[in-house]
């Protein structure tokens, strides 16, 4: 009787520790077309975790564009420009709460962004990083230059390069690896027009 009570109770944990993983979904939203001189694509990304216990710390974005639609090196040329959304906001008395440590083309076609803390050195407490909702919310707006309104944008999230580099803290301070992270949306065929 007693082995299978410990079985049991063996059992119940290790269901709790696979529900315990936490996961971060990334989506694109609000995409839109800016009539002006150029035309610009717009669009953001949003983020969310799985529970309401985690707080942003870091974060990588590996993004595929077409480079028909938008030219290479947008990044390099400033035709991709960043906002900073809800989640990367927030100041703190040594400064901001978050940055964007790179935003650069990492060969055509494809940019990265890698966004971290602001200070190297905060003090551990809620008040000090912003809790990543389990609904969708702003992270990061971005505008691209549109050279060709004819081609197909080919934006998506590059799933294989992000898995892995997302982090997010505890009201402690302890930084923790996300255990996965989930691709909700691409922006492969909105028109450009």
């Amino acid at each position: 009787m007693k082995r299978n009570a410990s079985i049991l109770i063996l059992c119940c944990m290790l269901g709790f520790s696979v529900n315990a993983q936490q996961t971060i979904s990334f989506r694109f939203a609000n995409p839109q077309v800016i009539k002006g001189t150029p035309d610009i694509f717009q669009f953001d990304i949003e983020i969310k975790a799985n529970t309401t216990e985690t707080y942003h710390r870091d974060l990588q974005i590996f993004m595929e564009y077409n480079p028909e639609a938008f030219g290479t090196e947008v990044v390099g040329k400033e035709h991709l420009k960043l906002e900073k959304l809800l989640l990367m906001e927030g100041e703190l008395d040594e400064g901001e709460k978050y940055r964007v440590i790179k935003l650069g083309d990492i060969e055509e076609g494809r940019v990265v962004i890698m966004t971290e803390l602001g200070q190297d050195e905060i003090t551990p407490g809620a008040g000090f990083y912003n809790l990543v909702p389990d609904e969708f919310t702003g992270f990061l707006r971005i505008t691209m230059n549109i050279e060709n309104p004819d081609a197909l944008p080919g934006i998506r999230f590059q799933h294989e390069l992000m898995e892995g580099g997302e982090y997010y803290t505890t009201p402690n301070g302890k930084p923790l690896k996300y255990d996965k992270t989930i691709i909700s949306n691409d922006l492969m065929d909105h028109p450009l027009h």
